[in-house]
C-alpha cells in the first residue's frame, strides 16, 4: 500500500532548524505583523515559520489553510520570484490560500493590511 499523494506533510523534522532560524532572524515586517496575529488576536490561531511540505511558510491559519507571505525587495529578483510562482502553484493547487504583502506595506500601513486578513477569516 503506497503513501497517499493527496496527505500534506506538516512540519518535517528536516525543516526545524530552518523554521527556528527563521523565526531568530524575522525581518521587521514579520515581526510587526506578528504582533498583529499572535493569541489568536484576530480570532484565528496562526503560527509563524510554519513547515508544509517542503516549504516553509511565514504565518499559517490552520482552520482556514490561509498562508500569509511577507516578501522583501529579494522577491523582486527574477529567479527569487519564479520560484515563489512554483510554490505557490504548488501550494494553492493543496488547498491553500495565499495572502501576499510587501514589507513597506506592513511597515507603512499594517492596519490596512489587518482589514484585508480580516476580510478573508
Amino acid at each position: 500500500m503506497g503513501k497517499d499523494p493527496n496527505m500534506i506533510i506538516y512540519n518535517p523534522p528536516q525543516l526545524k532548524n530552518a523554521r527556528k532560524n527563521l523565526r531568530i532572524n524575522s525581518t521587521e515586517a514579520e515581526r510587526k505583523f506578528w504582533q498583529h496575529l499572535k493569541n489568536k488576536a484576530l480570532g484565528e490561531k496562526f503560527y509563524r515559520q510554519f513547515g508544509i511540505e517542503h516549504f516553509i511558510v511565514d504565518f499559517y491559519c490552520w482552520r482556514k489553510k490561509l498562508i500569509i507571505e511577507i516578501d522583501g525587495n529579494v522577491h523582486n529578483e527574477p529567479e527569487i520570484a519564479k520560484q515563489d510562482r512554483h510554490r505557490q502553484v504548488f501550494l494553492e493547487n493543496k488547498g491553500f490560500k495565499i495572502l501576499r504583502f510587501k514589507n513597506e506595506e506592513i511597515l507603512q500601513n499594517i492596519y490596512r493590511v489587518i482589514d484585508e486578513v480580516r476580510k478573508f477569516l
